[in-house]
């Protein structure tokens, strides 16, 4: 799933306040990636389709590769999903 990374940048933006220095090569060189993914939950090694997800985007050092994930939700690439699952 693709988003406007827009406003999921200007919402990490406001909250990254602290050094943006990348912790393995020291580069300020991040971009939002435009795909969402998606975290299963852990269940003893198998996979549980059916279980909660969590959707998170990346940012990604464009030096070295080093990947941050956001909570998707939390940074308004996506909506909450209404209780229903609409």
């Amino acid at each position: 799933m693709e988003f406007d990374t827009d406003a999921a940048t200007q919402r990490i933006n406001t909250y990254w306040t602290g050094s943006r220095a990348c912790p393995i090569c020291e580069s300020q060189d991040w971009v939002v990636m435009n795909k969402i993914w998606q975290l299963l939950e852990f269940r003893g090694g198998g996979i549980n389709l059916a279980g909660p997800t969590q959707p998170l985007i990346s940012v990604m050092c464009n030096v070295c590769g080093y990947t941050l994930m956001f909570n998707a939700i939390a940074v308004g690439a996506v909506k909450q999903p209404s209780p229903q699952g609409g």
